[in-house]
């Protein structure tokens, strides 16, 4: 009786594994949680860290937030750096390296904030 227990329940399992679920959703809604999914693999690097990985360089970042209206969120690090992941992600890369933070002023602006980075895509095989 254990066995044929064991063995529905893994015949079971064992049939879901190939099940997708349609949705509603639009097309683009569903690809950009893909994309976000797939951006939380992005690892965000020290200058000094990429240098211990072979890592080849896939260009310059940038993201930026502006405070236009102040009962709108101000800018945070957290959600550039969320962007530039993301960015990351679109470019091929699975690392970046924050080059550098700017909150200036900025014309028609409350708050502004702007972080630079360099995208890279890093091998870890020996």
């Amino acid at each position: 009786m254990k066995t044929f227990v064991l063995s529905l329940l893994a015949v079971s399992i064992s049939a879901c594994s190939g099940v997708k679920f349609q949705t509603n959703m639009s097309p683009d809604i569903n690809e950009h949680i893909q994309s976000a999914a797939s951006a939380d693999k992005v690892i965000e690097y020290s200058a000094e860290e990429i240098q211990r990985y072979r890592a080849d360089s896939l260009g310059l970042l940038v993201s930026s937030f502006c405070q236009s209206d102040l009962n709108s969120p101000k800018p945070s690090r957290y959600s550039l750096k969320q962007d530039l992941k993301y960015q990351t992600q679109k470019a091929g890369g699975n690392g970046f390296v924050v080059m550098e933070c700017i909150d200036n002023p900025y014309p028609g602006c409350n708050a502004f904030l702007e972080c630079r980075a360099l995208a890279y895509s890093v091998s870890y095989d020996g």
